[in-house]
Formats: C-alpha cells, structure tokens, sequence
C-alpha cells in the first residue's frame, strides 16, 4: 500500500482534482460494503493479499479471483479495494425507460495509469445483457466492453470506471504467479550465490534453454524459480507454465527472448518434394497449412497438436485422417526434422552481440515490424541483407538465421583432444564409473591414464575427465550406481493436467487428495 507520501506524489502525478482526492481517501477509509457469498454459480473467495497486507474478497474463483491474484503481483497496480463504497447509476433499460439505482463495484484500483472503479463479469453474462438492448453494458469500437453509466459517474468526480470480462483472463499468467508466489514473497531469501553459478554455467552461452534441460542437469528448481521471480532469468509467463519443464524456455535475458519470438516467427518450410507418411502417434511432425507441427496425444476421439509456438489445437481423430487421405496434411521431409535441430541449436547458442546484430537486420528488412521507429541503413546493405534471409529461408526453412553474424564460426571449432581419448573416457565412464558400487572418481581416471599410456596416447587432465561425466544426465548417472531409489530425489515429477484451468493446482500438495474413507 501507498503510504502517505507516496499517496501525495500519485495525486500530484496523475493532477487529480480534490473531488477525486477525497473520493479515494473515503475509498481507503471504508470498510467492504458488504460480505460477498456463494451462490449457484459462483464461489465466494477470500484472497490474502501481500501488497495490500490484508484479505480481499472475490465473488467468484474463474472471473474475479484471478483478477485480484494479477493485481497483487504486478508492478502497476499499487492498490486494490474490494466492496467499494456504491455508485449511483442512471442509464436507458432493455425496456426503453430510464433506470436508475444504486450499484457496488467489485473493486477500486489505483494504478499507474488509472484510478477508479472496476466491475468484473463474465463474458456470457455481458453479452446476454447486451442482446437484450440495454445501455449498461455495451462494445465499444475495439470490442472492449463498457459502461458508459459507471464512466458518466466516475468522470464526474474525475476517476475512470472499467468492465473487466472474464475473456480477458491470461490463464497461464495466473498459474505461473501462483506457481511462483513463495518465490515473490519478501521473506524469501535471495538464491545462493553457488547455485546461481550452477545455472549460468549450464546455460553456458545457449540463448535459450527448457526448463527441464537445468534440472536433468543438477540445477536446484529452488535456485532456478528464485532466479525466474528476481528476473535474472528471462520467462514468458503469458504464454509458457514453469509447471510444464519441458515445454517451458527460460531465456538469458528479455533480448533473447525477442530474438526466440522473431526466430519462429521466421520459420518456414523449406522447398523440397519428398514428404514422408504419416503415423498418427506422440512425437509425430507434420505440415499443415505450409506450417510444422507435431502431434502432442492420440486418444480414442481426438488428437492433440503443437504448433512453432506451442500452442495446442485437437482435432477429431477422423477428422485428422481424412485431411491427410486429401493431402491437407502431409509429414515432413526427413531432412527437414533432422535440420529443425541443428538450425534451433545454432540460434539457441548466439551471443546478445549477435542478436543485437541480427535484430537490427532483421528491422531493416522489416520495417512494419518494428515497436518503434525502423533503424536505417544503406540500401546495399539491406539488399544483402533481404538475400541472406531468403537464401536462409529456402536453405533451412528460417530467414533469421541468415542475419545472424558469422563470426563467432572462425577458427577451429572442434575438441582439442585426441578422439581415442575421448572413447577410452567414455568407455571407462561405461564400465567402471557408471556402475553397481560407486567406484571412486579418482580410480576411474586412473584407469584412463593407464590405458591412455599403454596405447602412447596423452592422459586427459582430472578436470577434462570430470567434464566429460557431466556430459552425461545426473540423474542417469544416479541411477547407474546407486538405484532407482537414490535417484528419486532428482527425477521429475510429471503428471497430466489441463491446460488453462487445472483441477487442483501445480504443485504436488496441490495435487494431492486425502481420503475420505473411515479407518476401522
């Protein structure tokens, strides 16, 4: 909450007339009009609020609850008052005759760029209420809903008045910030400087990386989520769960994460004549509309799909084989899957130096679509620059990866040690290192030395052995010498869940159930 001082300069800020000052200082004094409850078709909540440092109350658990949950962990809202005091509300009704009464907002807010009341309502019901022609609630040119009798009040006293449809509900924004809300609370400690350490190494100077990658690598979900809510990692928590590690990129910053939207927004199929068959299973790829995308379930009637940018779409099952009889969907070329790989790892592992370079091509040769004002540059270069991104488009099915620069490519690329060396390492890492009775690292370099000397080759150093274990999945690694037990610890939790709304939650204490039944 705002305190005094703070209250003053928004004031001041915003030159909000001394009607409206006093107006939010009734807001802020009054207790809730009234104590929300359940009904038919809603769910009374009671919401605690860390910013507001007290419970906010919410009519309904889908429309209300996830406004409130927005609010208290943006950095635009600075407060929030459920049950305002009432307005007074004079409009035109479905019967033609003038209707006035009295009405209690859902909420009062003071954000940055508004001050005033807002009603929450579901879709249907606004729509309903329009249907049957009356002026309460009505589209605006944009299609966002309105009141126009709410703002004819609040613009007399100088404030705002909104309609909040349950439409505009993100969802996936909602469960991420549920998802991290131990992690944005105050009290949380900041993450170890060791593990932070961790996680940028394994990054290495990839980009991006999914979620699940750092964890099969060792790194703390602790460690990795306190970085997410502290932004020193990058996550598009509108669109992407932290609850699905394995669909979800953290980037190393809000650079790349641009870059990651351009780069598939980039993406194109390649001009090639050999398409593959389809087998309707998980993992298959296939084009649709000149587009990739991959089957994600089978089940007994529908089958659920991916497309460049993770969104999920179902088709009927026999829907979907008869638009592949037809041709509407056909698989992808092998060259094509193999290519997507090695053209997403080559992006992945670009500097900010590069994207910075990249991006500025990329709004030079696109100038509609950039944010702001277009960069300019000579038209030679933006000549040159349209030919690489068409060479690189028909070349890997992906212009953006034509403007990135080349020269992080110069020089020798490739391991400097001896590729007998690298098989004895692994081969010792095989039979001795990842096996029943955890043999000691420091006798398993020893045999690599052995061995390397017998057959008149260099010994690796302690450091490159060691490097070249991590190479392999931790949890693996577990599982190889000390059991499927030990390794419980480290593996994934996985469950299957709905993608917007989740019967339960995220978490497994979310998930979990106690039974009812009696003990005898």
């Amino acid at each position: 909450m705002l305190n005094p001082t703070e209250l003053e300069s928004y004031f001041n800020r915003h030159a909000l007339s001394a009607q409206a000052r006093q107006t939010i200082h009734a807001v802020r004094n009054s207790p809730p009009t009234r104590r929300v409850k359940s009904g038919t078709a809603n769910v009374a909540c009671r919401y605690a609020s860390r910013k507001m440092g007290m419970v906010i109350q919410a009519e309904s658990h889908k429309n209300e609850l996830p406004a409130v949950v927005i609010w208290d962990a943006d950095n635009i809202t600075h407060e929030f008052y459920d049950q305002p005091p009432k307005v007074k509300l004079q409009y035109r009704a479905a019967n033609g005759r003038q209707a006035n009464h009295m009405a209690t907002p859902d909420f009062f807010l003071l954000q940055e760029e508004f001050a005033g009341w807002v009603e929450c309502k579901t879709e249907e019901w606004l729509q309903a209420r329009a249907a049957e022609g009356s002026e309460l609630y009505v589209r605006d040119a944009s299609g966002a809903w309105r009141c126009p009798p709410g703002e004819r009040y609040a613009a007399s006293l100088g404030l705002g008045f909104r309609v909040r449809s349950s439409a505009e509900t993100n969802w996936n924004q909602r469960r991420n910030i549920e998802f991290l809300a131990d992690y944005l609370d105050e009290r949380c400690p900041p993450a170890p400087q060791e593990g932070v350490d961790l996680v940028r190494a394994t990054m290495g100077n990839q980009a991006w990386i999914p979620i699940k990658e750092l964890l099969d690598s060792g790194c703390d979900s602790d460690v990795i989520y306190k970085m997410v809510a502290d932004r020193q990692l990058h996550a598009n928590l509108d669109r992407d769960l932290l609850a699905e590690p394995e669909r979800t990129m953290l980037f190393r910053d809000r650079q790349s994460a641009e870059a990651y939207r351009i780069h598939l927004e980039s993406k194109r199929l390649p001009a090639v004549s050999a398409l593959r068959p389809i087998q309707v299973m998980a993992g298959q790829p296939l084009v649709w509309d000149g587009k990739p995308w991959r089957i994600l379930n089978v089940g007994e009637e529908d089958v659920f799909m991916e497309d460049a940018e993770r969104v999920i779409s179902s088709l009927r099952k026999s829907v979907l084989e008869q638009m592949v009889r037809d041709g509407i969907i056909t698989g992808l070329p092998e060259d094509v899957c193999s290519g997507n790989a090695e053209t997403e790892r080559i992006v992945r592992s670009a500097s900010p130096k590069d994207f910075e370079h990249a991006m500025f091509r990329f709004h030079c040769v696109f100038p509609e679509k950039s944010d702001g004002p277009a960069p300019r540059a000579s038209v030679r270069a933006i000549c040159k620059w349209r030919s690489w991104y068409r060479k690189s488009e028909q070349a890997h099915g992906n212009g953006f990866l034509g403007l990135l620069p080349k020269i992080h490519l110069r020089g020798n690329r490739e391991r400097k040690i001896d590729q007998a060396v690298v098989d004895i390492m692994n081969c010792v890492i095989d039979e001795l290192y990842a096996q029943p009775g955890e043999k000691s690292f420091s006798s398993c370099w020893g045999e690599v030395c052995t061995q390397c000397n017998e057959k008149g080759l260099l010994p690796p150093g302690e450091r490159t052995f060691r490097d070249e274990i991590k190479r392999r999945s931790a949890n693996a690694m577990t599982v190889a010498r000390e059991g499927e037990k030990a390794a419980y610890a480290d593996s994934e939790f996985f469950w299957r869940l709905e993608r917007t709304t989740p019967r339960h939650g995220d978490r497994p204490f979310e998930i979990g159930h106690i039974d009812h039944t009696e003990l005898a």
